[in-house]
This record gives C-alpha cells, structure tokens and sequence, in this order.
C-alpha cells in the first residue's frame, strides 16, 4: 500500500520578511506549499476529511501505525491567512509524502482577496541534499550535530546559508528563501525527515 512512499517531509512555515504589498499599505498572506501534484485546495479539502476518517477507522483494526500517515497526507497544504501584514509569523507545519526526491517541493505566497488572490512570489526547495543525510543513518550522533550546509547560488532560492542537522535523532533543516517573480520578500522555514513504516524508504 505504501511501497511508492520513500518518507514524508513536514515543513514548517515560520514567517515571512519584507512581503510584498499587495493591497492598498499592506498584504493579507498565506502560503501554500505542494510536491508533484500533491496540493489540496478547499473544495477538495472538504471532501477529503471524511474519506480520511472513513479510512482511520479501516486501518485502525489492520495497522496502527498507518493512522497518522492517511491524516497527515490528506490534509491541506495551506497555512492560515495573517491578516495586514508584510512580516508574517504562521509558525505551521504541513506534511507532504514523498515518492521521488528528485522533485522539488514548490512554495508559493499569495495575498488573500474577495474574489482572486494576488501572487506574492514562489520558491522551489530541492530536498535532495536533506536525504542525502537521510541516507547516511546518523541518528545516534550528538544533538544538533551539523551534517552538511547549503550555500545561496543561482541554482536554488536560498537567501542564506542553511543548515542540515540531527536534533533528537531526526534529520532536520533550517532554511531562508527569497521569493522569486516578485519585488521581494523571504520566508523561513524548517523541514524535517520522517520515515513511514512499511514504506519503501531512501
């Protein structure tokens, strides 16, 4: 059932800096973040809840330990909107599964409306570097131990270096981004690795 699965990565959105503005002094942001074809939006949303508790209840007489995974991956990918602010703290974090490392992890900022919402840029996250630590085992080292560092370059969104580290025997990363097709704005985040039983891994 989850042998296309190779872990899930949760993203913690923390804030945003310098937002663009997008209404008359200020914005009203959210942020959405989506893999693949993973991103479920709110019309979908209220049909997935009650397909992932129909399926909780199956699961919790096959294998306990699958519960968390069908919740996690079912929900939305959203974070809730700040209202009138250009320097947002969300402080949320939302769970995508991972079927193939290769593909980045989108990241896109919009400002909230009554009719259309206005885009506040986009990033991409490359997350083969945090499997690649993954892959090395390394639960066991000492806490906050640092594995490996990224460097801003044209290649990735990065506004700073960041941080690849073990803090309490998972792999975890500290990030910046600097948003991209607008006139500015940075949003900090945090990933952190998690492996699903019965999948089939790194």
């Amino acid at each position: 059932m989850l042998d296309h699965l190779v872990g899930l990565v949760k993203v913690r959105v923390v804030r945003g800096v310098n937002l663009a503005i997008r209404d008359l002094r200020s914005s009203d942001p959210y942020v959405v973040v989506r893999i693949g074809k993973q991103a479920v939006h709110e019309d979908a949303f209220d049909f997935c809840i009650p397909v992932a508790c129909l399926l909780m209840q199956y699961l919790a007489t096959v294998n306990c330990e699958l519960i968390a995974i069908v919740f996690q991956v079912s929900q939305k990918l959203k974070t809730r909107v700040i209202k009138k602010s250009t320097n947002p703290e969300w402080n949320e974090e939302l769970t995508l599964s991972i079927e193939d490392p290769a593909v980045p992890i989108r990241l896109e900022v919009f400002d909230k409306d009554t009719f259309i919402d206005d885009s506040m840029g986009n990033a991409e996250l490359d997350i083969r570097p945090l499997v690649e630590v993954v892959k090395m085992k390394l639960q066991d080292v000492a806490d906050n131990t640092v594995v490996k560092k990224q460097v801003p370059n044209r290649q990735n969104c990065l506004a700073e270096e960041s941080t690849i580290y073990i803090s309490e025997g998972k792999v975890r990363q500290d990030l910046v981004v600097r948003l991209k097709n607008v006139e500015c704005g940075e949003i900090e985040l945090q990933l952190l690795w998690v492996d699903v039983p019965g999948s089939k891994g790194v």
